[in-house]
């Protein structure tokens, strides 16, 4: 989940509660369609897209097609990212397209 392996995140994961909390997330999101109303709920409803370089559970060649898929997209590729928001590149990425969101939307 993180391009750089962190030992003590990974003991936090492994045990005990957060384990089963992300176990229970899972499985809440693999039941219920991850949230989707249809096969290209992604495809209709994204603009933008922020995606780790090496995120190797959503692989960068899926954000790659989303974006060639939508025109008008705007594909950010964090040169250090992974699949964690949690990591700077990621972080600082994320509250970048966020911010610009609201002063668009304003």
């Amino acid at each position: 989940m993180t391009l750089i392996p962190d030992q003590a995140a990974m003991a936090e994961i492994a045990g005990g509660r957060s384990a089963l909390a992300i176990a229970r997330i899972e499985c809440i999101y693999t039941h219920d369609r991850f949230f989707l109303e249809s096969e290209d709920h992604v495809l209709e409803n994204a603009g933008r897209i922020v995606q780790g370089r090496y995120d190797v559970i959503c692989p960068t060649v899926q954000a790659w097609d989303l974006h060639q898929a939508l025109p008008a997209s705007r594909l950010t590729i964090v040169p250090d990212g992974s699949h964690s928001p949690m990591e700077a590149g990621m972080a600082a990425a994320l509250v970048g397209a966020t911010e610009e969101f609201r002063s668009n939307a304003v």
